[in-house]
């Protein structure tokens, strides 16, 4: 994601888990689909700035 010319497009979903299973809708355009807490997000190695970022800013907006 480096890249100059790669646009990305970073959405956050804020939401209560009821449950069931993560499922990705479509597979050409998405690799996975994971339920991840707060913590695990923040301290996931793999995990970009920018959706940290939009993570702090949602965790700030639930309060």
């Amino acid at each position: 994601m480096s890249a100059p010319q790669c646009n990305v497009k970073n959405m956050v979903f804020l939401c209560v888990y009821d449950r069931g299973t993560a499922q990705n809708k479509s597979p050409d355009e998405v690799e996975a689909v994971h339920w991840m807490t707060y913590d695990e997000i923040m301290n996931h190695p793999k995990a970009p700035p920018w959706t940290k970022e939009s993570i702090r800013k949602v965790a700030l907006a639930r309060r």
